[in-house]
């Protein structure tokens, strides 16, 4: 769908801060995964939980370092050195602490 709408060509998935949805643009992930030689699973995920952060992080939660860096690093995510900093996983856990409807999968 996202492809449909002319996202930039490095744009992997989309979520808006402070809403409940987010899309993935698979075939692109396929694609870049396939063309550098990674597990498109391991790729995939990758883009997954950086736009669940978004989901659940401040807008304009892009970070120098870490899963919320703006640009996907391949190589980084395929040796399984991405994650959250700290700062965002305490603000994560805080956020899904104080509503308990996201805890809970409502």
């Amino acid at each position: 769908m996202m492809d449909r709408l002319d996202a930039a060509p490095g744009i992997l998935g989309i979520a808006v801060s402070g809403t409940r949805v987010a899309q993935i643009l698979y075939p692109r992930v396929a694609r870049i995964a396939f063309a550098a030689g990674k597990p498109v699973a391991r790729v995939l995920g990758i883009v997954i939980a950086h736009e669940l952060g978004h989901l659940l992080l401040p807008p304009q939660s892009h970070s120098r370092e870490g899963l919320m860096r703006a640009s996907l690093n391949l190589q980084l995510a395929a040796a399984r050195l991405l994650g959250f900093t700290l700062d965002q996983g305490a603000l994560i856990r805080a956020r899904v602490s104080e509503q308990p409807h996201m805890a809970r999968g409502n």
